[in-house]
């Protein structure tokens, strides 16, 4: 929840999953483009495209961040990714 803000939305899970999905709020910011970004730095997020398989395109409003992660280095890709949606 500590990404929540103005450019990402934390969607609340329907279901205990060990992954955390946001919606991008930032215009024109693409989950695909946002991945790049990250992988850049060493930080690896899914694009919702993966997972919307009758429209592609609605997925790019959406990410998936896996949880299950030492406190550390999650504290740290956290930090990583507010300054990367930030820019």
């Amino acid at each position: 929840q500590n990404l929540s803000g103005q450019l990402l939305e934390y969607l609340e899970p329907k279901t205990k999953v060990s992954v955390a999905w946001f919606k991008i709020k930032k215009p024109g910011l693409k989950a695909t483009e946002l991945q790049e970004k990250m992988m850049n730095i060493g930080v690896y997020i899914l694009p919702g495209n993966y997972f919307f398989w009758s429209d592609h395109e609605k997925g790019e409003e959406y990410i998936r961040i896996a949880l299950a992660r030492e406190p550390d280095m999650f504290a740290t890709a956290v930090q990583l990714m507010k300054k990367v949606v930030n820019e």
